[in-house]
């Protein structure tokens, strides 16, 4: 196999990652998989899975550790909230990664989203335009491990978690894609749309976001989340609410807008 999963992952998110990997398991099929977290406390991997215990202060450098110490060139970024629901479409993963030898593109992603432009000439795959926000997203994604890797060393130290003011490192990361010149193209098969900004995925079926804001997200996952905690008989502690998800996408999209931040920044001059 050319290609590998990576799943990104924290010790206080284990009660997720445990799902995760009993869904991977289930529904696909030996695709090798490298859990990235920062301790192995609580979680037990298969032989075809490889544990990276990360380190670094921040989701930057924790990303770009655990880059450097998987070998393949192909990988699939997950989150341990993105639960595999069906069969992934195997020729069609397969097809991705031929495009992507054959051309400078330098991921597929696999979650059609906001960023949504001109169709590329290969089947079913769409171009990216890295002008605008979103041509970077943590929607899972096909990518060259080299030229992920520029985008982590090129992008400042930065987290995931809304921390007053601070920019985030999908914010950044955009930026330095577009800064760097690279190019990218998204999957989209006609699948319906799921919420305000994306479509469900066939080539790798999953739920997008399972947990948003520490909670389940029961207000886009209500049905499908039941019946993995029902098929796994799952208990969790982890407080089931309604989601506030579409509302921060939203605010990230507007925020990232070069007319809204000028607008901002002339109220805070006042």
């Amino acid at each position: 196999m050319e290609y590998c999963a990576v799943v990104n992952s924290h010790e206080s998110y284990h009660d997720a990652l445990k799902i995760f990997l009993k869904c991977f398991r289930q529904k696909t099929d030996n695709i090798p998989l490298y859990v990235c977290t920062n301790t192995k406390d609580g979680i037990e991997l298969t032989d075809n899975e490889i544990l990276v215990e990360y380190s670094g202060k921040t989701f930057s450098e924790q990303g770009l550790y655990s880059l450097k110490n998987i070998p393949f060139q192909y990988i699939l970024t997950f989150n341990d909230d993105y639960f595999v629901t069906d069969t992934p479409a195997y020729s069609e993963i397969d097809r991705c990664i031929e495009v992507l030898k054959m051309s400078n593109f330098s991921q597929i992603r696999f979650v059609r989203g906001p960023n949504f432009s001109a169709f590329s000439g290969f089947d079913r795959l769409f171009k990216l335009d890295n002008s605008k926000p979103f041509f970077f997203s943590q929607t899972l994604s096909l990518w060259k491990r080299d030229d992920l890797i520029q985008v982590y060393e090129n992008t400042p130290k930065s987290g995931i978690a809304r921390k007053g003011n601070e920019e985030q490192f999908e914010v950044l990361a955009n930026r330095t894609c577009a800064r760097l010149g690279l190019e990218g193209l998204v999957y989209y098969n006609d699948e319906p749309k799921e919420g305000y900004f994306h479509y469900e995925c066939s080539i790798m079926p999953h739920l997008i976001s399972a947990i948003v804001d520490g909670k389940w997200n029961m207000s886009e996952y209500k049905i499908k989340l039941e019946e993995i905690f029902e098929e796994f008989a799952i208990s969790t502690d982890r407080t089931k609410g309604p989601s506030n998800k579409n509302v921060q996408r939203l605010f990230l999209y507007l925020n990232s807008l070069p007319q809204v931040k000028n607008a901002i920044n002339k109220r805070l001059k006042r």
